[in-house]
């Protein structure tokens, strides 16, 4: 760029300055009290500086301070306000009583309503009653909805029994952490409504401003239902209106795969699009500019309201209020100004909305189109005259440039929050933004003249039915083209500051400040990890990870030489597979790409459910079992479609070894072969005993009381082992008083579902593990547990 983004831009430097205290803030603890003195103390010494000539600098350093220490200041102050407000139960789920105002409209999930509520009044069992106003994400059973549906509505007061239930967090490393979202939104805990609950309109409420949004919602979604079919009207309410409720997740994976999936978050195309309709609709009655303005900017807050208020549209609606008061003084706006004030005013409202996806993807691809597609036209208008003479080929050649220009600016992100990037995305752009536009202006011409004339609304929906079907055909067969996409296992940040720096250095081959900075930086990192491991002597560590199945099992064992072993694949179901759900993802999340070993502990489901999943994404050495059920026709299936793969299974029985590394043994105590051959498939489990240096784990998969008496007998002493794979999570059945006692083991973890029907695990076993000293770690209360042995003792590793 000819000018410098920082030069005579105080809006981009003055975000700059606030996100970086506010991520100082995020990874930093200090007392608030501290951080309010520091700050003041940065204001006097900015203040007394800037009267004296010679102390100028000083105060312009000063400045730059204050402005960090603001946004600490007020990072640390939004993050106590939200912390302090979070309601948990006691327990896994709490009964409560609550009296309170619906904050919004009922959404339909499966079996369930979803809305809002604004607590007034909490009655809770040991706390008694309560006046309480928070904010609160309820879940309530259409049973008890439907028979008064059409009373719950925006501001109504209601009251009912349910039960308070845990912030949802992630059960394992990597996932979602849907507690965190819920927080950065205000909302303060998690309401469930049973089907035998009592739910009551007290009164329907006053009429209000939030109301008449609330009903506007529902009516222009009404509308949209009314004209086109549901896969064409859940893509229409997505594309105008933000509102992605009623998308099909096969839908939403195809634009995700695609690199489209923005279009059906109302953003800057969308704002920009409805901008235009307004500006164009009053500017129709030759009103003055200044006029038009005002309406069209009284439009954009209207709307900007009714699809959410999300980081996104917030952005884009102030970024398009700017340059429409540019316009109606006949003053040029910069965009970059432009882009940094609208962040800088989300900031200071609220410094979380720094850590949503959507605002970082929003801002991200704003500010590289800005700064990127100025160099790329400019090597469009470099083409040869002769492709110049096609027709339309300049705005073709623009729109990829565009598209270009945001997947730069867009890139790491994807690969970090979404695991993948989409490598048809710049081709399926050129299709899909253009005409997901046309979209939202035919949507909402059918909404204006469906209160006309029902035969115009339907002419109008019918051409949108044509557009919307070829649309979703075409980004269907983009995300089935072979390597439409390419899986990442995220990105961290170094990977992620080199690919800037490389950017920086590719479309500034002239600027010599920013070329030897994109050589030295590069070398240093190189350095760094050179000479931390040339001189680390730290001796390689066994990594163990629990994964939260559900009812189920899945252990990967991570070896010294990075060797890697999955013990168990987790449960299977109609509904639910582990594998494709838990294992997979968390496996391809961590960069693995490849298991050296499968254990199958036993023939049940809950164990090898997940199994046909890690053979599909991963190239497995061997699969290991003991005794195999050929009487069930799932497990036979999943065997054969190993052969089919050419995975080699291998039969193993009591006193053999598995040789994966050489510092590890891994001894195979149970099954002894023929003779332990058992009509109880659990007394057929696999048990392994893994030692690294003086540590040891014991993994027993669902072997009961039967076989630990067997155990007993034929090894004694060598059970003894730190760490105890409690037997058939944590059964009455399993881990009897002298087992238990014979390993003594310091941790015992037990891989249980939350609230599952067996009831497990048994408070007996648990009380006698507890008893013994151990440290119970449960998969139900802590989600996934990882255990580091660095060879002589173990280490709990609190991922989260």
């Amino acid at each position: 760029m000819s000018e410098p983004i920082f030069s005579r831009r105080p809006a981009v430097r003055l975000m700059a300055l606030l996100v970086l205290g506010i991520l100082l803030a995020h990874v930093t603890e200090l007392a608030s009290g501290l951080v309010f003195q520091l700050t003041i103390g940065i204001y006097l010494i900015t203040l007394v500086s800037s009267l004296r000539t010679k102390y100028r600098r000083m105060a312009s350093v000063g400045l730059h301070a204050s402005v960090i220490a603001l946004g600490f200041t007020l990072h640390q102050f939004h993050r106590e306000r939200v912390q302090a407000k979070i309601i948990e139960p006691v327990g896994f789920e709490e009964p409560v009583v609550v009296l309170g105002v619906i904050d919004g409209g009922l959404i339909p999930q499966g079996e369930f309503h979803r809305f809002m509520i604004k607590s007034s009044f909490l009655h809770r069992e040991k706390g008694g009653l309560q006046q309480l106003e928070r904010r609160f994400l309820v879940m309530a059973r259409k049973s008890v909805t439907t028979p008064i549906l059409d009373s719950l509505e925006f501001g109504a007061l209601i009251a009912f029994d349910g039960f308070l239930k845990r912030m949802p967090r992630p059960r394992n490393p990597g996932e979602f952490d849907y507690g965190r979202y819920l927080e950065l939104n205000d909302i303060h805990g998690v309401l469930g409504i049973e089907k035998d609950a009592v739910l009551r309109v007290v009164n329907t409420g006053n009429f209000s401003f939030q109301k008449l949004v609330a009903r506007t919602q529902k009516f222009l979604l009404r509308i949209i239902d009314r004209f086109h079919t549901q896969e064409h009207a859940s893509f229409i309410k997505g594309v105008a209106l933000g509102y992605r409720e009623d998308i099909s997740l096969e839908m939403k994976q195809s634009f995700m795969d695609t690199g489209t999936i923005h279009i059906l978050a109302v953003s800057g195309s969308n704002v920009a699009v409805v901008a235009l309709m307004f500006y164009s609709f009053f500017g129709f009655f030759r009103f003055s500019k200044r006029t038009v303005t005002v309406a069209a900017i009284l439009g954009l807050l209207f709307y900007m309201v009714i699809t959410g208020m999300s980081p996104s549209v917030m952005r884009a609606t102030i970024m398009a209020i700017v340059i429409l008061v540019g316009m109606s003084i006949e003053r040029k706006t910069d965009i970059y100004n432009s882009l940094s004030a609208s962040g800088v005013i989300l900031l200071l409202w609220d410094t979380n909305y720094l850590f949503d996806v959507g605002f970082q993807l929003s801002f991200a691809a704003v500010f590289s189109i800005v700064y990127f597609y100025p160099i790329l036209s400019r090597l469009i208008e470099k083409i040869p005259d002769w492709l110049e003479e096609v027709k339309g080929i300049d705005f073709v050649l623009k729109l990829f440039a565009v598209s270009l220009a945001a997947q730069l600016g867009t890139l790491p992100f994807s690969a970090y929050y979404f695991g993948k990037i989409s490598l048809i995305s710049l081709l399926a752009n050129l299709v899909v933004v253009p005409l997901s536009g046309i979209n939202t202006v035919l949507g909402f011409t059918v909404v204006v003249f469906s209160t006309l004339s029902d035969f115009v609304a339907e002419s109008y929906a019918a051409l949108n039915d044509l557009l919307v079907a070829f649309l979703l055909g075409f980004v269907k067969a983009a995300a089935s083209v072979p390597l439409a996409y390419i899986e990442t296992s995220g990105m961290s940040l170094p990977a992620a500051v080199l690919y800037f720096l490389f950017l920086a250095a590719m479309f500034n081959p002239k600027n010599k400040s920013v070329l030897k900075i994109a050589m030295i930086v590069p070398l240093v990192v190189a350095n760094f990890f050179i000479y931390a491991e040339a001189f680390g002597n730290e001796r390689g560590k066994l990594r163990m990870t629990m994964l939260d199945v559900g009812q189920g099992d899945a252990v990967l064992i991570e070896f010294p030489n990075d060797k890697r072993m999955l013990i168990d694949a987790g449960p299977t179901s109609l509904r639910y597979d582990a594998g494709e759900a838990v294992v997979v993802p968390f496996l391809k999340r961590h960069g693995i790409r490849s298991l050296d070993a499968l254990l199958i502990s036993h023939p049940h489901a809950d164990h090898y459910g997940g199994i046909s999943a890690i053979i599909k994404h991963f190239n497995v050495g061997n699969i290991v079992e003991g005794m195999s059920s050929p009487d069930s026709g799932s497990y036979r299936q999943w065997i054969m479609y190993a052969q089919q793969l050419g995975i080699t299974t291998l039969r193993q029985s009591s006193g053999m070894q598995l040789m994966l590394d050489a510092s590890t043994r891994i001894y195979i105590l149970h099954p002894r072969l023929p003779e332990d051959s058992s009509s109880n498939e659990n007394n057929s489990s696999l048990v392994l005993k893994v030692v690294y240096g003086t540590t040891s784990v014991l993994l027993t998969g669902d072997a009961e009381l039967e076989t630990e008496e067997k155990l007993i007998r034929r090894f004694e002493g060598f059970l003894s082992s730190q760490v105890l794979k409690a037997g058939h999570h944590g059964s009455v059945t399993s881990s009897g008083e002298e087992f238990v006692r014979t390993i003594s083991p310091q941790f015992s973890l037990v891989s249980v579902g939350v609230k599952n029907k067996f009831r497990h695990p048994s408070s007996e076993v648990m009380h006698r593990l507890s008893s013994l000293g151990s440290n119970v770690l449960r998969t139900d209360q802590k989600g996934a547990i990882i255990l580091e042995s660095d060879g002589t003792q173990w280490r709990h590793v609190n991922w989260r």
